[in-house]
């Protein structure tokens, strides 16, 4: 860059050596409008270079803010509704209920409704999305087998209470039919027992009542093999794993073969009795309808819905690690982008103070040869000669005339010597008064309107809410207190609508002040939105609050608005977890009535409070409503 400054800079040494010879015969009006033109010309090419490379900057920008930035956002959101499409699985694992399955199914649905969504924002992005698409295809259906199953099982555990309604009742009736003969049987022994204690025992009896005792000996076996059994199969149904599920029902195997060995050696008249009974009891222990069998089926439902959980988290990481690898690459463009949009920048600041440096240089060149040596050096003369004639020297030299602005005044200093001297300064005072009294009154004109300007913001500004930009308690007040006037002088309805967020602190304390925040804006931009007529205010009350004033406006019009608003805020489906729904709500309470000199506004406001008040108790996400106000003492009475 240097091999050509040099010569430059010789060859405008030249020329500058040029000028005073060139500029010699211009006039000083020439000379000026010459300078003017071109500081001129290089102030334009400096505007051009400068909206040039602003186009340049711009075009740069444009590709971050419509392009790379919409992307990186869809991203997220994409990868956001994965994970919550894959938390709504593990809700379906568990459930143990029908309410708790459409609890799950619900979520599962809005987690996919809310996917599809994030999906359709990305259609631009086929190729870089295919993978993540593929893998949330195979995540969701996973998440429908996994509903599926939870179906399976809530079906399984009513079939399985059935089953153990069943062994209970089972239970009962062998209970009926053996305790009394078991303890008959407890009995003769303690009575044989007593007898052989004594010192001389009655054999011949004892043995009698043996015999007798014997053969009901397995009724009493019988009896503790059933109890056996029964304590087994309820302990079987919360075995943990196949393979002890499998010993347990080894171990039952056994004990219902012993069981009805001993059952076919029970008296004639039992086995009647029991013997639908014990077949029913095998049924419910090992049948294909039996406890066990459930358990296994359980266990098994189990076990696939765990593989199809840790399939669901292999598919997320493998969705979060294209989407990160997507993320990557888009910050790493935006990166390029705006290394490319600096060097830009610093490329054609560069040419920007090449081009003013090069014209400022020749300006000054031009104006300072020119005017020193055919403005200044002459002036001096001029001034020097109107000093002598101001002081009486009239034989004072005169530069020389010619048909230039300075030898014109040359000729004009000898034709006025003294009388327009005196003039000249006389007018030349009154010239500067003028000029300076106009100054003046321009400068005080101006700060005039900037202090009008900012009287007019600041007044704005204090009756303006910072966060929601609507109208705040202070213009609430006092636009109800003039709509009262008004209304009480015509005799038209005023209605007065008061607004409450639902469940607003939880909304605050789950996700931040900041969405909360976000929250009012949007909740407010609804309102404003959906108002009938733009002379009704929409204020901000305080904290979640809002308010609406509308002037002859019934009880029937009020609600109609209120249902309004209400279903506009529920439609933007602001997201609450907190809330009954899983969304932001309103509640509203709403006041009519026709002003008159017995009430008051500050009456007109509690009664719309008492109505917000019992839309949040009834339930929140309504209105109520009241078509008169009573008087001031029972409004108090009320509120206390």
């Amino acid at each position: 860059m240097f091999q050509w400054i040099k010569p430059f800079c010789f060859k405008l040494s030249r020329l500058t050596r040029r000028v005073p010879q060139s500029a010699a015969g211009l006039s000083i009006r020439r000379s000026l409008l010459l300078g003017f033109a071109a500081m001129a010309a290089v102030m334009i090419l400096a505007t051009l270079v400068a909206l040039f490379s602003s186009n340049q900057i711009s075009k740069s920008m444009d590709i971050i803010i419509e392009q790379r930035l919409p992307t990186m956002m869809h991203t997220l959101r994409v990868a956001n509704a994965v994970d919550a499409l894959a938390a709504s699985g593990i809700s379906l694992q568990s459930v143990s209920s029908e309410s708790d399955r459409q609890h799950a199914a619900q979520k599962l649905n809005n987690a996919i409704t809310e996917f599809e969504q994030s999906l359709s924002g990305i259609d631009s992005m086929a190729a870089e999305m295919r993978d993540v698409r593929r893998f949330a295809a195979a995540l969701t259906e996973n998440l429908h087998s996994l509903h599926t199953m939870a179906e399976q099982r809530i079906a399984m555990l009513q079939e399985r209470q059935f089953a153990r309604e069943r062994l209970f009742s089972n239970l009962q009736t062998f209970k009926q039919h053996l305790t009394y003969r078991v303890r008959i049987i407890e009995a003769d022994n303690d009575l044989i027992n007593h007898l052989l204690s004594r010192p001389s025992p009655p054999m011949e009896r004892i043995v009698a009542m043996a015999r007798s005792s014997a053969q009901w000996n397995p009724v009493q076996r019988f009896y503790r093999e059933v109890e056996t059994i029964s304590r087994h199969t309820l302990s079987a149904t919360q075995d943990p794993t196949l393979s002890a599920l499998g010993v347990s029902r080894q171990t039952l195997s056994i004990a219902l073969l012993e069981a009805d060995i001993t059952f076919k050696k029970l008296p004639a008249e039992i086995h009647s009795k029991l013997d639908r009974s014990f077949t029913e009891l095998q049924e419910i222990v090992l049948a294909e309808s039996g406890l066990l069998t459930f358990r296994k089926r359980e266990l098994l439902l189990a076990i696939d819905s765990q593989n199809l959980i840790s399939e669901n988290h292999r598919l997320t990481h493998l969705i979060d690690q294209a989407a990160s690898a997507l993320m990557n690459q888009e910050v790493s463009e935006t990166n390029n982008a705006g290394m490319t949009t600096e060097q830009i920048q610093q490329k054609y600041m560069f040419i920007l103070l090449l081009v003013t440096c090069i014209g400022l240089l020749g300006i000054a060149a031009l104006m300072y040869f020119h005017i020193i040596r055919n403005v200044i050096l002459r002036l001096s003369w001029l001034s020097e000669s109107m000093l002598s004639i101001a002081a009486g020297r009239l034989d004072t030299p005169l530069p020389p005339s010619g048909n230039d602005e300075l030898g014109r005044l040359g000729v004009a200093i000898r034709q006025f010597q003294k009388t327009a001297v005196n003039a000249e300064l006389r007018e030349a005072d009154l010239r500067l008064s003028k000029q300076k009294a106009e100054f003046f009154y321009s400068d005080l004109k101006q700060k005039s309107q900037e202090l009008e300007i900012m009287n007019s913001k600041l007044e704005k500004l204090s009756i303006t809410d910072f966060l929601t930009g609507l109208a705040n308690r202070r213009h609430f007040d006092e636009s109800l207190a003039t709509e009262w006037t008004r209304a009480m002088r015509t005799g038209q309805p005023l209605a007065l609508i008061m607004i409450d967020v639902d469940h607003f602190k939880n909304f605050n304390d789950r996700y931040g002040h900041q969405a909360g925040d976000e929250c009012l804006k949007k909740v407010a931009g609804a309102l404003t939105a959906n108002a009938c007529r733009a002379g009704d205010l929409v204020a901000r009350y305080g904290g979640e609050e809002f308010s609406i004033i509308s002037a002859e406006t019934d009880l029937a019009g009020a609600r109609e608005l209120a249902e309004k608003l209400r279903r506009a805020v529920q439609a933007m489906s602001l997201v609450n977890e907190g809330s009954t729904l899983g969304i932001v709500t309103i509640s509203l309470g709403i006041a009519v009535c026709i002003p008159d000199r017995k009430n008051t506004a500050s009456d007109l406001v509690c009664v719309a409070d008492k109505a917000l008040y019992q839309a949040k108790t009834s339930g929140r996400n309504r209105s109520k409503g009241f078509a008169e106000l009573q008087q001031r003492e029972t409004v108090k009475i009320n509120n206390m």
